[in-house]
C-alpha cells in the first residue's frame, strides 16, 4: 500500500547559503586545495572571504572539481569528481 500525501507551497524562497554548513577547518582545506599559500594571521572571516573569492577566480568546472574533491572525496573518485564537474554546467544533477 503506497502512501499519499497532499502538499501546498507557502512559501519560496532561494537558499544562497547554508548557516553552518562549512567551518574555518573546511574553508583553510579548500584554500590549500587552491595552494592559496600561507594562512597564517588571518581569521576565520577573512579566510571565509578569500576561499569564496579564490573559487570564484577560477573556472567553473575547476572550482566545482576543488569543491567537490573536498566534499565527497569518500564517495567518489577522482575522475567521477572531474566528470560531474564539467556535467553540472549542462545538466542539473
Amino acid at each position: 500500500m503506497a502512501n499519499s500525501f497532499s502538499v501546498n507551497v507557502i512559501d519560496f524562497s532561494n537558499l544562497l547559503e547554508i548557516e553552518g554548513a562549512r567551518n574555518e577547518k573546511d574553508f583553510s582545506l579548500l584554500l590549500e586545495a587552491m595552494e592559496y599559500g600561507d594562512l597564517t594571521g588571518m581569521s576565520a572571516d577573512e579566510r571565509r572571504e578569500m576561499c569564496i573569492l579564490s573559487l570564484q577566480d577560477l573556472k567553473p568546472t575547476e572550482a566545482t572539481y576543488i569543491v567537490l574533491k573536498h566534499d565527497m572525496s569518500d564517495v567518489n573518485r577522482d575522475g567521477q569528481a572531474r566528470n560531474i564537474s564539467v556535467e553540472m554546467l549542462d545538466e542539473k544533477l
